[in-house]
């Protein structure tokens, strides 16, 4: 055979296996589904993330990931295009053939941008995308341990020694879990499992801050979290308390912050401010189509404290419901004043310079009783 007849022989049999191979694959690309050849085997270990750069966010985009029995799958995903998804777009298949696909913990997961799985079995986990039209997602895979910071408070409630002098009983404190929170209601908090004591008007949360931190990697770059810290490491406030965590009260976004202040304890650092909060006089409570004018700012006042424990290891919110009789006797020449921008604003600003100066016994309950709750606050070995 001659050179030039064997060249022309070797070209058309690599043309003949191009062929067989990218028709398939392209017919499968074009239907929204990958052949195997696209999943690359990801060794993971405990405690480990895989980064977006390590994910395909477009199209359905299997990974297979290597993880024990026992531990938990924490997939986060960040849609840049909308902030939440009705459903998941996530399935996670165990290793065994014909197993169906893992539920996460907490179904509304779909509004904050989390699903914590538990792996039952060790082995080899398929976890694949499968983004809603329209969204663009940038998911992360954490391994975690059996016991991690998100399910775990990592202290005891007798470890928590506070004076809550009238205002709550520590009869009162329980855990809540991670699992019992709903994302998807306005009321409920992106949150780790951690300790609570909470009744009609006062509020006390400590939850581990490693944890809280891992629940809002979908919302990066989040810094509220980091905002908080700095402002405690430097000793200086934070002028909008939509950098920090936690901005809305009650289901209520803040309109008005005063009085913010650096409080220390024994083993913490904190800031606390009151604020006056608004959502346009729609009030959660009522039936559908009903408004509550009393219920818009400044019908809704709140007592804020946020903390870091000096170990790094704690975040501590205290809130309360508080009042003012100059909020009352403003409450109803601001309602008065609603179809006129120019006065209402007006009020506004002279009610928020009333309230940053006036004494702190002037509110119900005492500002000084509620920084002495705070004061109060330890945590034991």
């Amino acid at each position: 055979m001659s050179k030039k007849i064997l060249a022309i022989w070797t070209i058309g049999i690599s043309l003949i296996v191009t062929i067989a191979v990218a028709v398939p694959w392209l017919r499968a690309r074009n239907a929204g589904h990958y052949p195997p050849a696209a999943t690359r085997v990801l060794q993971v270990n405990s405690p480990a993330s895989i980064r977006s750069s390590e994910i395909s966010p477009n199209g359905p985009s299997p990974r297979d990931v290597i993880a024990g029995a026992g531990q938990y799958l924490l997939i986060s995903t960040r849609d840049t295009k909308f902030a939440s998804e009705t459903v998941n777009p996530i399935v996670v298949q165990p290793p065994e053939a014909g197993s169906l696909p893992l539920k996460p913990l907490r179904e509304g997961g779909s509004c904050s941008g989390t699903w914590l799985y538990q792996l039952p079995v060790s082995g080899t986990y398929r976890v694949t995308f499968a983004p809603q039209k329209g969204t663009s997602h940038e998911p992360n895979i954490t391994v975690l341990d059996g016991k991690n910071a998100i399910l775990e408070p990592g202290i005891t409630a007798e470890q928590i020694a506070i004076d809550f002098r009238g205002f709550a009983e520590k009869s009162q404190m329980h855990l809540d879990p991670y699992e019992a929170f709903d994302a998807c209601d306005i009321d409920d908090l992106q949150a780790p499992t951690h300790w609570v004591v909470q009744n009609s008007g006062f509020e006390l949360r400590i939850m581990p801050l490693e944890g809280l931190k891992l629940l809002s990697a979908p919302y990066a770059p989040d810094d509220s979290i980091h905002n908080l810290e700095a402002a405690l490491h430097q000793s200086q406030i934070v002028a909008d308390d939509q950098k920090l965590p936690y901005p809305a009260f009650e289901g209520f976004g803040r309109e008005m912050m005063a009085r913010q202040e650096l409080l220390t304890g024994k083993g913490w650092r904190g800031l606390r401010w009151i604020g006056g909060y608004t959502q346009d006089g729609f009030d959660p409570g009522a039936p559908d189509g009903d408004y509550a004018q009393d219920r818009d700012y400044p019908g809704l006042l709140g007592y804020v404290f946020e903390g870091i424990s000096d170990d790094g290891r704690f975040f501590i919110m205290i809130r309360a419901s508080i009042a003012h009789p100059q909020q009352e006797h403003d409450l109803v020449e601001l309602k008065q004043a609603s179809n006129n921008p120019e006065k209402e604003t007006q009020l506004r600003l002279l009610l928020e310079k009333t309230l940053t100066a006036a004494a702190p016994d002037s509110f119900r309950p005492n500002l000084a009783e509620l920084d002495a709750v705070v004061q109060s606050l330890e945590f034991r070995q």
